[in-house]
């Protein structure tokens, strides 16, 4: 599987280039700085692009963050791009992220945080992740803990499960037991 960061990257490369769009007039519709936008499509930086930026970017082009991802790996597979849309390939529809652009449009501040109204995709929240941590802050170091105990806990589960299942095979292995031992012991004492 390919890096979401590298494909995103790749999309935004084919949007930007098909479009004519310019970086800075795209960077202020979406609510940031040209260089934040350029330093994503150097292939040195190290910094991702964030999911809402992303989802912001995505919707200029009237894309969901996931088709972005959809077309990035389709570049890369060595697709033609222009046929990306007529192939339809990805069915992630995500609800619209409220960017910073139009949070204060609709008066809500000028908040970076946004919301989505629907459940991010798989490949949305993996994005993110990847986001936070190659981040190299906090956030970074917390969400790796995090991952890592919830990680733990699930194989501590299915241990769990599995040692559940051979005590109730070693319960039912001692009712039989119990069972035979039991008509046995009727059998000597009534030996008719």
């Amino acid at each position: 599987m390919k890096n979401p960061k590298e494909q995103y990257r790749n999309a935004l490369r084919f949007q930007i280039k098909k479009n004519g769009t310019d970086v800075k007039s795209l960077a202020e519709k979406v609510g940031c700085t040209s260089r934040h936008i350029q330093g994503f499509l150097s292939e040195k930086e190290k910094k991702g692009i964030g999911a809402n930026l992303g989802q912001a970017i995505a919707e200029h082009y009237q894309m969901s963050y996931s088709e972005m991802l959809d077309l990035g790996m389709w570049i890369l597979a060595g697709k033609d791009p222009e046929e990306f849309k007529a192939q339809r390939i990805s069915t992630h529809k995500i609800g619209r992220t409220i960017t910073p652009t139009s949070r204060l449009m609709e008066g809500g501040g000028s908040s970076r945080r946004g919301t989505m109204e629907k459940e991010p995709s798989k490949s949305q929240l993996v994005a993110m992740t990847i986001d936070v941590l190659e981040s190299m802050t906090i956030h970074a170091t917390a969400l790796a803990s995090n991952i890592q105990i919830f990680y733990n806990a699930l194989k501590d589960e299915e241990e769990m499960e599995d040692m559940c299942n051979k005590i109730m095979t070693m319960q039912n292995n001692i009712d039989h037991l119990t069972e035979i031992v039991s008509k046995n012991d009727k059998l000597t004492l009534n030996p008719t």
